[in-house]
């Protein structure tokens, strides 16, 4: 298959933004499939992204508490938060959010990977990274954001996700990727 090749490919026929705020806009599209069948798709349309690090101390990886109440759960995740507009680098914001919801500073931060979590729907991208042994800089936190942070050990983080305990995405695919090189060494 040739990817220079455009006619297997969908293309948008028409497009309508429904609705529009500083994070995202909601796309009305009409979609040409390739075999010429034109449907209605709607998408969620991001302009930046998000970024996250998996934070790792010999056998043990921060976890920080926090209140989702958009899915009226409380969920144990990796720190992460957006990308701005100011600085679009994804490796600043994976710093910056990790010492505002930890106090820890990255004495080094690796690149682990690039994903679309909902490419059906939506052009939401993660960055992630991973650091070890990060410098303390401070014991304090946001508060408004972290319920608690917390040392799990790697068997507990395990036992967390077979359990379906950790459920946020932007937590669960970083992880995986840093235990599956682990488990490959």
């Amino acid at each position: 298959m040739d990817p220079h090749d455009q006619s297997n490919r969908w293309h948008i026929e028409s497009e309508e933004t429904l609705h529009e705020n500083p994070y995202f806009r909601v796309q009305f599209q009409k979609v040409r499939v390739p075999s010429g069948e034109v449907f209605d798709y709607y998408v969620t349309d991001y302009d930046l992204a998000a970024a996250a690090v998996v934070v790792q101390r010999g056998d043990e990886f921060l976890l920080l508490k926090q209140d989702r109440f958009i899915i009226d759960q409380i969920s144990w995740e990796i720190p992460a938060g957006g990308v701005e507009a100011e600085d679009p680098n994804p490796e600043v914001a994976a710093a910056r959010e990790l010492m505002e919801e930890t106090g820890l500073k990255a004495t080094n931060l690796e690149y682990l990977c690039t994903y679309y979590p909902t490419d059906g729907r939506s052009n939401k991208t993660f960055h992630a990274y991973h650091t070890v042994d990060p410098e303390v800089m401070t014991e304090d936190f946001d508060h408004d954001e972290v319920m608690e942070k917390r040392w799990f050990h790697r068997d507990e983080v395990i036992r967390m996700i077979d359990e379906n305990e950790i459920v946020d995405g932007l937590t669960l695919t970083p992880l995986l990727m840093v235990l599956f090189r682990e488990a490959r060494n």
